[in-house]
């Protein structure tokens, strides 16, 4: 096909000023790793790659026992599969900083003591089994610039049996309410009855300074 001059012009300057599509990179993967344990919960610590995590990172984790029988990772829409994705600032357990991680940057989390927490989205803030073996994966989140990193490794990481941790938690308390020695208490003036004690730990404290301390 033969263009007229002009034409042909016009076609040659749209194709050199047309935005030339920019391939994006990958995150590095971050690093996982176990520092402590509850009878309730895990404690790890993620730390970003060189490019960091500067929205933050998904987590996922499961029981070890369905990770063997399944094969490995179901699908993320299993109802075998917990994840959270840790987006912002946490202010229960304040000493960890923030999720969005610059590079190298390094943050704790808890699994299994989510209720309370802020900056994160979860399908699953209740407390993990006791003596319960666990395998969890992290991913920092992708850019507008940068894809998603690959998955870290997984890390199996096994809670304490009840009896090495004899302090029970929120979770313990509002699932075993016959378990409670006491039929009301007295938060500062006021005297609740276990039905409103009841009620106050099944709301999530969201930032709440005075739901926390009740807590």
């Amino acid at each position: 096909m033969r263009f007229p001059i002009r034409s042909s012009f016009v076609l040659l300057a749209a194709l050199l000023l047309a935005p030339v599509a920019q391939a994006q990179g990958k995150l590095d993967t971050p690093t996982v790793h176990q520092v402590d344990s509850s009878r309730s919960s895990l404690t790890l610590e993620v730390q970003a790659g060189a490019s960091g995590a500067p929205i933050g990172f998904r987590v996922w984790w499961m029981r070890l026992a369905d990770y063997n029988a399944n094969g490995g990772w179901p699908s993320d829409t299993s109802p075998l599969v917990f994840r959270a994705q840790f987006l912002g600032t946490p202010t229960w357990n304040v000493s960890t900083g923030t999720y969005r991680l610059g590079p190298n940057d390094a943050v704790r989390i808890e699994l299994g003591d989510l209720f309370d927490e802020t900056g994160l989205y979860a399908n699953n803030i209740g407390e993990l089994g006791d003596q319960q073996p666990y395998v969890v994966k992290v991913q920092a989140l992708g850019t507008a610039t940068d894809l998603a990193s690959d998955p870290t490794t997984d890390l199996q990481a096994t809670t304490k049996p009840a009896a090495q941790n004899c302090t029970f938690t929120l979770g313990y308390w509002k699932t075993h309410p016959d378990a409670w020695p006491v039929s009301s208490l007295t938060l500062g003036t006021v005297t609740y009855t276990k039905t409103q004690l009841l009620s106050i730990l099944n709301q999530q404290a969201q930032g709440n300074g005075l739901v926390s301390l009740a807590h």
